[in-house]
């Protein structure tokens, strides 16, 4: 009966995680999707706030689950140490020595995987900024 009740809960929350993520994954006409235009913006904003400059590369690859789409990549380079990489549907990123990685299936929502990557970036950029 339990495995009945996980089942059913989890087949609820992946419906849901592909409602909500649904309008997120859409690419828009420079080939950027929602998520990666809003995770951007903000993780811009918290640079800016740390007072880190950083360098922009963007490329392109085949999407892993549709091999006629084209797909973009955002990596914002703060040092050879340091290095956000932003993809249409998750993010990771380096800071000093300490790697996190963010997949869209871990999270419910958009927004939970975004407040998640920038509350994780601020504690590293603020142990960056103080030396610690």
């Amino acid at each position: 009966m339990t495995n009945i009740f996980k089942s059913a809960k989890r087949k609820k929350w992946n419906e849901n995680h592909i409602l909500h993520w649904k309008k997120h994954l859409e690419l828009d006409d420079s080939g950027f999707s929602i998520f990666q235009n809003e995770l951007v913006a903000e993780l811009k904003n918290v640079l800016k706030v740390y007072g880190n400059p950083y360098e922009t590369e963007i490329t392109e690859h085949y999407d892993l689950n549709n091999a006629d789409r084209i797909v973009k990549m955002i990596k914002l380079t703060l040092d050879k140490n340091s290095k956000f990489w932003i993809y249409h549907n998750m993010a990771d990123f380096t800071i000093e020595s300490e790697s996190q990685v963010y997949e869209e299936w871990g999270y419910l929502k958009p927004e939970d995987l975004i407040n998640e990557y920038l509350k994780s970036s601020k504690e590293l950029l603020n142990r960056k900024s103080n030396g610690t």
